[in-house]
């Protein structure tokens, strides 16, 4: 698989996990625990794609998006800072890295979904 491919189905499931905290409010109380099920496939998915998409960094001839998000992902703040939900309270740096990381991740989302055609 090319790491183009990798980026794509990452992103695929990245869209579609986005989506299962509705999808579990809508189907209650009717049709939870199917809801649940599905949402807990999705997961699954999205964990086997992002180890996927991991194992990339260190290659050579990487898409710029994906290597953006690597330097990212490998300086994001402080544990506490990342965990917390308090912005504005954490430390500036963090609150800082943290929206690189998030932007980081919208941008590879994006090069992911224009790039499925590319498979």
């Amino acid at each position: 698989m090319t790491p183009n491919q990798i980026i794509s189905l990452w992103a695929i499931a990245e869209v579609e996990a986005e989506k299962n905290p509705s999808l579990m409010l809508a189907s209650r109380p009717v049709n939870f625990k199917a809801t649940q099920e599905f949402c807990i496939r999705q997961m699954q998915e999205l964990e086997k794609a992002t180890l996927r998409l991991l194992s990339l960094e260190g290659q050579s001839d990487l898409p710029l998006p994906l290597l953006v998000f690597f330097e990212a992902n490998n300086d994001k703040g402080c544990d506490s800072c990342w965990l917390s939900s308090r912005k504005g309270k954490n430390h500036p740096d963090c609150n800082i890295k943290i929206d690189q990381w998030f932007d980081a991740r919208d941008k590879l989302t994006a090069y992911g979904l224009d790039n499925i055609e590319s498979k």
